[in-house]
C-alpha cells in the first residue's frame, strides 16, 4: 500500500502500535509534527515507537568518524533533536513520553563494510560533496590498512522515542 505519511490511509484507531524506524529524517521538517499527529490518530490505544538518532549519536557515529561532513547535514537538515520529537508527541496527545538509548547491532569494520560504504549504504553519504566522500573513503581505507587483520567492531546506540495513547 502506498500513502502519504501526512495523511496515513487508515481509519482512526486502526492499530495498537505504530513503529517508525529511521524515517522521520526523510520527511520535510515542516511536516514532521503532522506525521506524529497522524500516528496518534490511527492508534486505538498503545504506543508510537520512533527509532532515530540523537545529535550525540550522530556525532559518535562510525560514519561521522570517517565522513565528518555528514554531522552538519544530519543535525542541521535531516534529523530532529530528541526534545523536539518528544514535544511533538506531547502536543499530539501522547502520555508517558520518553526517550531511551538502546544498543543497536554492532558493526564489523572490514572489507564488506568498506564496500557498503563505497556504495553509499546510508543516504547521508549521497549528500556530501564528491571530494568529501573520496576523503572519507581514504580515511576508512587507511584505518583498515592500519588495523590489518585485527577485528574491529563498532558498538552503536540509537534513540527510541515513544509515547502512549490511552482512550
Amino acid at each position: 500500500m502506498k500513502g502519504n505519511v501526512g495523511a496515513i490511509p487508515f481509519a482512526n484507531c486502526s492499530f495498537s502500535c505504530v513503529i517508525g524506524t529511521f524515517f522521520l529524517h526523510l520527511v520535510n521538517k515542516g511536516d514532521r509534527e503532522t506525521v506524529v499527529k497522524e500516528c496518534y490518530r490511527v492508534l486505538s490505544r498503545g504506543r508510537l515507537l520512533i527509532l532515530t538518532l540523537s545529535y550525540e549519536q550522530i556525532e559518535k557515529s562510525i560514519y561521522s568518524r570517517f565522513f565528518p561532513e555528514i554531522i552538519g547535514i544530519e543535525k542541521n537538515r535531516r534529523f530532529s533533536d530528541i526534545p523536539e520529537i518528544e514535544n511533538w508527541l506531547w502536543n499530539s496527545g501522547f502520555i508517558q513520553v520518553k526517550c531511551e538509548t538502546i544498543q543497536d547491532e554492532p558493526i564489523k569494520i572490514d572489507k564488506e563494510f568498506f564496500s557498503s560504504v563505497k556504495n553509499k549504504v546510508i543516504s547521508s553519504l549521497a549528500l556530501i560533496s564528491p571530494q568529501a566522500f573520496v576523503r572519507g573513503l581514504r580515511r576508512l581505507r587507511g584505518f583498515l590498512d592500519e588495523k590489518g587483520d585485527e577485528e574491529r567492531i563498532y558498538d552503536q546506540s540509537i534513540a527510541l522515542v515513544y509515547g502512549e495513547k490511552q482512550l
